[in-house]
């Protein structure tokens, strides 16, 4: 049967460790304030030495001062002008505006609204009316596929013998109408030639 400890049964404990309470032992006042006063000891320790990790040593490189901000002793790393022009060319053309129409659905489970999401852009487009979009929403949509599986009979003499077939389709279909670029249409017909 657990006992009621006086305050001359108590140890006094030199050394900053915890000492475990035993099931049969209650646990006085002045107990528990020398656990909660080591454990914040312990605690300070091991975050000061975590902070210690982070802080400017000797051999790091020195902060630059406020008034040398933007002013890099390397100099501006220049970038290849053919390199950029192509990437500019490029930007260019994924932003013209290009006029679809996304034809309405058959499906009555599929939203009336089309949203794709472009580098965290999104995009609505409405089913059965035309917009005019920036041609990446119009990669996106012409990417967006479904492969349905059907059962074909090859030979009809042996019924038992079927193979499932793949058919890959643009999830929703959709017609361009008016498109600024001469070199949109081979674009389109390439990307939805892709596997």
């Amino acid at each position: 049967m657990p006992s009621i400890r006086d305050k001359k049964d108590e140890k006094t404990s030199t050394t900053n460790e915890i000492e475990p309470v035993k099931n049969n032992q209650f646990v006085t006042k002045d107990e528990l304030d020398s656990f909660g006063a080591t454990l914040i000891t312990q605690l300070t320790g091991l975050l000061k030495k975590e902070l210690d990790v982070h802080k400017d040593t000797i051999g790091q490189s020195t902060a630059i001062p406020a008034h040398e901000i933007g002013k890099d002793t390397r100099g501006i790393e220049a970038v290849a002008p053919a390199l950029f022009k192509v990437a500019a060319e490029l930007e260019a053309f994924m932003n013209d505006i290009i006029t679809i129409y996304v034809h309405p659905s058959g499906n009555k489970e599929d939203n009336p609204v089309i949203v794709p999401n472009v580098n965290g852009i999104n995009q609505p487009i409405i089913r059965g009316q035309e917009c005019k979009v920036k041609r990446k929403y119009v990669e996106a949509l012409a990417r967006n596929r479904v492969t349905r599986y059907e059962q074909k009979i090859p030979d009809a003499s042996k019924p038992h013998q079927y193979v499932m077939a793949p058919d890959t389709v643009v999830a929703a279909p959709f017609t361009v109408r008016n498109d600024p670029d001469p070199r949109g249409a081979e674009w389109l017909r390439g990307i939805l030639a892709e596997r």
